[in-house]
């Protein structure tokens, strides 16, 4: 019956991200002899977040999980293609996808998605636009949505707004928007984004000092690109930026101080003068 349908591929989701995906490798914490946290589900190290490479690689599972509320299509577009219409990959997880995820057959994707949704509280509802046949897109988010404080404060342009906002509205607002929505499948959502607000904020440090570009797959061959904003940027400033995304448009992370930042920043890249 489709009981036993859907936990074969619940079983099959498991052996994969357990097993030859190796996801917990990279997607759980380490110990201080860099131990895995976690090997499958009933270890509450699992899936919990880690860093690898000085990027995040976002939890997966818990209350600081990057893909809660995301739906099977949500994680089988990302590991297609490494973007969806929530968020984009970088990172190491960019070669993950190049070299790998995006040769998967449909069904394995599908019962990777369906594993990690159910470790997320599973399927969620679909929307009113989704059940009539025509997915949500960003016109419709956009006309919908509740407009924020920090939206107010981005849109008013006013002068003697703070540097973290001033900063945003100079180097991230184009693309990003005011809104923190950015734009399905292009622009990732900076709002609740999971990479924005991990407790570490190492990833989004050096997504901001060294850009990052999606890989080019078979479905969706353009490779996009943000810009690294290292020779742009001191580190005061990265700090005072991404203090602001971190607490803008409900997220709820701590801030950051330049220290942080200079930890990052490497041997290539120079404060700019």
């Amino acid at each position: 019956g489709s009981d036993a349908s859907s936990d074969g591929v619940l079983k099959r989701g498991a052996y994969l991200v357990e097993g030859p995906g190796h996801c917990g490798a990279c997607h759980s914490e380490r110990n201080t002899f860099f131990a895995q946290g976690g090997f499958d589900a009933q270890d509450e190290g699992f899936l919990n977040g880690g860093e690898i490479g000085g990027w995040t690689a976002p939890a997966l599972r818990g209350p600081g999980s990057a893909i809660k509320g995301w739906s099977k299509d949500d994680i089988h577009q990302i590991l297609a293609t490494g973007r969806n219409d929530h968020g984009a990959i970088n990172g190491e997880m960019q070669l993950v996808v190049r070299d790998s995820t995006q040769f998967m057959s449909d069904e394995d994707l599908d019962a990777i998605s369906a594993y990690l949704v159910s470790l997320n509280g599973g399927a969620q509802p679909e929307t009113t636009a989704q059940k009539d046949g025509q997915p949500e897109g960003f016109a419709d988010r956009l006309m919908a949505s509740t407009e924020t404080d920090t939206e107010r404060l981005l849109a008013s342009g006013d002068p003697k707004m703070a540097e973290g906002p001033r900063l945003y509205m100079d180097n991230c607002s184009a693309c990003h928007f005011v809104d923190g929505q950015g734009a399905d499948g292009v622009f990732p959502e900076l709002a609740g984004n999971g990479q924005v607000t991990a407790k570490s904020p190492t990833g989004l440090i050096s997504m901001i000092l060294a850009g990052s570009r999606l890989p080019s797959t078979k479905a969706r061959p353009e490779a996009l690109a943000m810009p690294g904003f290292a020779d742009r940027l001191t580190d005061e400033q990265v700090a005072e930026l991404a203090s602001f995304v971190r607490g803008a448009w409900g997220n709820e992370a701590a801030g950051v101080d330049a220290q942080a930042v200079a930890k990052l920043r490497g041997k290539t890249h120079t404060q700019p003068n």
